[in-house]
């Protein structure tokens, strides 16, 4: 399989059962077929975009092709999750790619990583004020149905694409830019990496923090053996 890109690619996923992989980035096209910022590509040879989807059809939240660059192109479940400029997040139907959902980050910022747990997808930005759930435009989202608060790490249903209204994490950067990876260890935990230099509080101070942070998933417990923060924070984070 060889797949020939006209600009950066930013992510690309392999999906579970390996008959397409997913790209994302600064390309507009693959093979000189047009791919405006996403392509699915089968995995199969020759290499060529996955017959019957509304991929090339994605919604963007700005109308300049130059700011429409993706970060984040993963597939969970019967989702695929595509996210970035313009602070953009959308679920699209794997089956069909149609939008299911869609939201708008303002002020800031660039959706940048996502990671699913039980059931559950996370993304992070570098946005720390509110989340516009099906905006469809930046920097003035005009449709939105409700705002929801965010500090870098959002949280979505896995099978409504919904938002989980009760997660907030307590974690800061040193320089805005936030979190740039995630992922799942074997226990079950999210550990996130990227300029982060805070966690939440604990007892006397805040916990420190240097660009990585692990992180008990939501219908876990918190392992005893490991400085963590519990997303929900408890009451005292």
């Amino acid at each position: 399989m060889e797949a020939a890109f006209n600009g950066s690619v930013m992510e690309l996923d392999a999906n579970p059962t390996g008959d397409r992989v997913y790209y994302s980035g600064y390309f507009t096209s693959v093979n000189s077929k047009p791919a405006r910022k996403i392509a699915v590509i089968g995995t199969a040879a020759p290499a060529v975009q996955v017959a019957g989807l509304d991929d090339q059809n994605w919604h963007p939240s700005t109308p300049t092709v130059d700011k429409q660059y993706q970060q984040i192109i993963r597939e969970f479940g019967d989702k695929v999750w595509v996210g970035g400029s313009e602070h953009v997040l959308s679920a699209y139907t794997k089956s069909k790619f149609e939008r299911l959902h869609t939201v708008i980050a303002k002020t800031g910022g660039d959706f940048q990583a996502a990671v699913e747990i039980n059931g559950i997808v996370y993304a992070s930005c570098h946005c720390y004020n509110f989340l516009y759930h099906d905006g469809d435009a930046w920097p003035t989202p005009t449709t939105w149905s409700q705002i929801q608060s965010i500090n870098a790490v959002g949280a979505f249903d896995g099978k409504t694409a919904e938002p989980v209204s009760d997660f907030l994490p307590s974690i800061a950067t040193r320089a805005g830019n936030g979190p740039w990876e995630m992922t799942k260890d074997a226990q079950g935990c999210m550990w996130i990496g990227g300029d982060i230099n805070r966690g939440s509080w604990l007892s006397t101070g805040y916990q420190w923090a240097a660009d990585s942070r692990a992180c008990a998933s939501r219908t876990r417990r918190r392992p005893r053996n490991r400085r963590t923060s519990r997303w929900p924070p408890t009451a005292a984070g």
